[in-house]
């Protein structure tokens, strides 16, 4: 089953791009299978878990961290513009990806689409 969600043209993913669906209390609600692959983990055993069980920030001071929740939860909450931040997948070192933030909806989610850093 699908879902069809709209989004700004600047952050609709590539057709090879990973990106996750996040809602305001930071669960993920869906992922693609590009970010399944990355990630190790398949969409029914991904939903309703915190999206931090998966990426979290590059940096692994607890100001960057609250960064990420804020950019969530205002995309999340249609409040925000694309945002940008660098984030890595949880328990892997030195793999750094892109993250672009933003709303989708029709019901309002935060859209995160990865690439990589060359």
């Amino acid at each position: 089953m699908g879902v069809v969600l709209s989004a700004s043209s600047d952050l609709v993913p590539g057709t090879a791009e990973p990106f996750l669906v996040v809602d305001r209390g930071l669960c993920v609600g869906a992922l693609s299978r590009s970010a399944e692959r990355l990630l190790g983990v398949i969409e029914p055993d991904a939903v309703n878990r915190q999206v931090t069980d998966f990426l979290v920030p590059a940096d692994v001071e607890r100001s960057a961290q609250d960064n990420l929740h804020a950019i969530l939860v205002s995309a999340a909450g249609g409040y925000a513009p694309i945002e940008r931040t660098v984030v890595r997948p949880a328990g892997e070192f030195g793999v750094f990806l892109e993250a672009r933030v933003g709303r989708c909806g029709p019901s309002p989610a935060a859209l995160v689409v990865l690439s990589a850093i060359d």
